[in-house]
């Protein structure tokens, strides 16, 4: 019964074998099944397998994995202290600007509108008699 393989994950080809490389370097032998190289990108339902006496090792190190990675998240979030918001004062401008206000208030940070226009005169006028 120990060595009955069980699917741990089921994934696109490219993430088994990210998960595959962390299993093995943690001492887990992994086998992927349905690999379907000839498609290229198009292969979806790539199962991640081990032995049914290694699950529990696995889970707890995807478990780790998980948690390192939302803090790396939290450390990234921190770091965002400006949201710049253009605006043409349109209602799609008026929306990205209550969106940017509920953001900044949760991520604490500052908020600048930036609104930028095209002058035609300008182009028209030389710049050396401007």
């Amino acid at each position: 019964m120990e060595n009955r393989l069980v699917t741990l994950a089921t994934d696109h080809y490219t993430a088994a074998e990210i998960l595959k490389a962390r299993l093995e370097a943690a001492g887990i032998e992994c086998h992927l099944k349905n690999v379907h190289l000839i498609q290229g990108a198009a292969p979806e339902g790539v199962k991640v397998q081990i032995r049914e006496s290694d699950v529990e090792k696995a889970l707890r190190l995807m478990q780790q994995w998980k948690l390192s990675r939302e803090e790396e998240e939290k450390k990234k979030t921190r770091e965002l202290r400006r949201i710049l918001v253009p605006v043409d004062f349109s209602e799609y401008s008026k929306n990205a600007c209550f969106y940017a206000l509920n953001l900044a208030r949760k991520l604490r940070a500052d908020i600048k509108i930036l609104h930028v226009y095209y002058a035609p005169i300008v182009d028209l006028v030389p710049i050396t008699d401007a």
